[in-house]
């Protein structure tokens, strides 16, 4: 995925070692946190519907993740 410029900030709740791991990683590649995370989602992503399963199901995130779940595409 191709940076276009700016974009809203995010939060999300990660643990903080992983967060660390990812930090690391991304000053070892000499990217920004933000483009490495991209990417690893991305490459996720990629290996998931390689592997058959589709992570594009929202239906199944939500149920998954339960009813509070609100705004998924």
């Amino acid at each position: 995925m191709k940076s276009t410029g700016r974009k809203p900030p995010s939060a999300v709740r990660i643990d903080p070692e992983a967060m660390h791991r990812a930090r690391v990683a991304a000053v070892t590649a000499k990217k920004t946190l933000g483009q490495w995370l991209e990417e690893a989602i991305d490459e996720k992503i990629q290996r998931e519907q390689e592997a058959g399963k589709d992570p594009d199901d929202t239906q199944a995130a939500r149920r998954k993740m339960g009813q509070g779940v609100r705004g998924m595409n």
